[in-house]
């Protein structure tokens, strides 16, 4: 048995080493790419200047990588992560950009500071669309079928929801709940109510606190509301029963 625990593991270990090292290749191929690409666009040289400047090239696109694994972005699981964590790119990057400079001018300046800016623009956007491909592409097709269909394809039969508690307990049912949008009953989360005054429409993964508990039968009425989620994983019972007392309603279901 201890055997064949330590076979899983170690395939485990291969599997995460390795998609490691696809997001690593992957990242230094877009920043070549992205170099490139604006390497000839600005300047229009010939293939030996650009054959003079590639390690120069190389070496931008191994430090950028390097930014890149410091801030932690290969441990994500990007296919779950909220779209929040994007700003985990823009830094690594930033920094990434202040080094290239540095170091180009070091090196007497062998590539034109534009070449670096842009490059690394370029390679942001890559880097970010590469992450969150899954996202894009079914926004893009849900908004082709819009498009063409003349009605939003799921939105008009998504269970209208309402969040109770803005914590990190919302926050983790919400991010399921997107997940879960191809699924035979997906949700439409309309918003958060949490007693918290602070909290006050404020946003958490992109949904507002719309009011406190006392408000949750207006929010209701309001929104149409057919499910009620408590999200508050440490709640005394009496809260739980008042907040309870305000859920149930004919028109919707309390979970």
């Amino acid at each position: 048995m201890n055997n064949i625990l330590r076979t899983l593991g170690a395939r485990r270990a291969v599997r995460l080493q390795l998609y490691h090292i696809a997001w690593v290749a992957t990242d230094i191929f877009m920043v070549v790419l992205g170099y490139t690409a604006v390497y000839f666009g600005r300047t229009l040289a010939s293939l030996n200047f650009y054959r003079g400047d590639v390690t120069a090239i190389l070496l931008n696109a191994f430090v950028t990588s390097l930014m890149l694994q410091l801030n932690g972005t290969y441990r994500y699981i990007w296919k779950q992560t909220s779209g929040h964590s994007v700003r985990v790119l823009i830094v690594a990057v930033a920094q990434a950009m202040v080094l290239n400079l540095a170091l180009n001018e070091v090196l007497g300046r062998p590539l034109p500071r534009s070449v670096i800016v842009l490059g690394l623009a370029f390679s942001l956007m890559a880097f970010t669309a590469l992450r969150y491909r899954s996202r894009l592409v079914r926004g893009v097709w849900w908004r082709t079928r819009l498009l063409l269909g003349g009605q939003a394809p799921l939105a008009t039969r998504r269970t209208p929801v309402l969040v109770v508690g803005a914590g990190q307990s919302g926050q983790l049912f919400v991010m399921h709940a997107r997940r879960l949008e191809e699924k035979a009953r997906p949700f439409n989360i309309l918003g958060f109510a949490d007693d918290d005054p602070s909290k006050l429409h404020m946003l958490v993964e992109g949904k507002a606190i719309l009011g406190t508990t006392e408000d949750i039968p207006r929010l209701v009425h309001d929104h149409q509301i057919e499910l009620i989620v408590l999200a508050i994983h440490n709640i005394a019972s009496r809260e739980f029963r008042r907040i309870l007392t305000c859920a149930r309603r004919p028109q919707h279901k309390s979970r």
